[in-house]
């Protein structure tokens, strides 16, 4: 496994590049009534991206993890399970021997892995219904981010920003900064009447995150028109 990893490595770029993750299915079934189910549904999409697969194994073995969601991910399907329970345990301990080799099929999956370590950059990309598309990037905050931000925002450390393109809104980009200090949110919309659409039920976004127990330092609504 190591030699194989090492080849991998190898055959990158030595600058790395933000690889996306794709869903071959939209995350919902329908066009959402309400939001409340859309938030675990994109949280299960990276969940069972794979990326995290070997830290799930160890979750696994230790009895903080199923093996029923560890079959949901890429190298989990890939894996032929035995119904009995031992023999899967065994089949998935030796999984993660340094002796065995990775599935071919797996080795794509391992260099967005590799990359999303060294880069800090996860980027998603699919439906989260039928025919609405969106992306999704998830980084850690850079040096020179850092270096431009004001001493009350040095302990921003991870960012995330999500793109759609609706019939009737327009472009839409949420731009979100977490830190111990709390969050801030910032939305872009490319049509005037859908900022102030926007700008209308701002306090209601508001309140309704601080009910949900987070800590909203700012909310700003951007008209990006050109």
């Amino acid at each position: 496994m190591q030699n194989i990893l090492s080849q991998t490595s190898a055959n990158a770029p030595n600058t790395p590049t933000t690889q996306s993750l794709s869903s071959s299915a939209p995350i919902l079934t329908s066009t959402p009534i309400n939001s409340t189910d859309l938030p675990s549904l994109l949280q299960k999409a990276i969940v069972q991206s794979g990326l995290f697969y070997e830290s799930h194994q160890a979750q696994w073995v230790n009895g903080e993890n199923t093996l029923e969601n560890l079959q949901q991910e890429p190298q989990g399907k890939l894996m032929l399970v035995a119904a009995d329970l031992s023999t899967a345990k065994a089949a998935i301990q030796a999984s993660v021997s340094p002796e065995m080799p990775v599935h071919a099929q797996a080795i794509p999956l391992v260099q967005q892995q590799l990359t999303t370590l060294e880069t800090g950059h996860l980027l998603w990309r699919g439906e989260v219904w039928q025919g609405q598309s969106m992306e999704w990037d998830i980084y850690e905050q850079s040096a020179d981010e850092k270096a431009q931000e004001n001493e009350l925002d040095q302990a921003a450390q991870w960012r995330t920003q999500l793109r759609l393109s609706m019939p009737q809104l327009g472009d839409i980009t949420a731009s979100i900064a977490l830190n111990a200090n709390g969050i801030s949110i910032k939305l872009n919309a490319s049509q005037q009447e859908t900022a102030g659409l926007l700008k209308g039920n701002q306090l209601p976004l508001a309140t309704g995150m601080q009910s949900a127990g987070l800590n909203i330092r700012a909310v700003e609504i951007e008209y990006d028109g050109k």
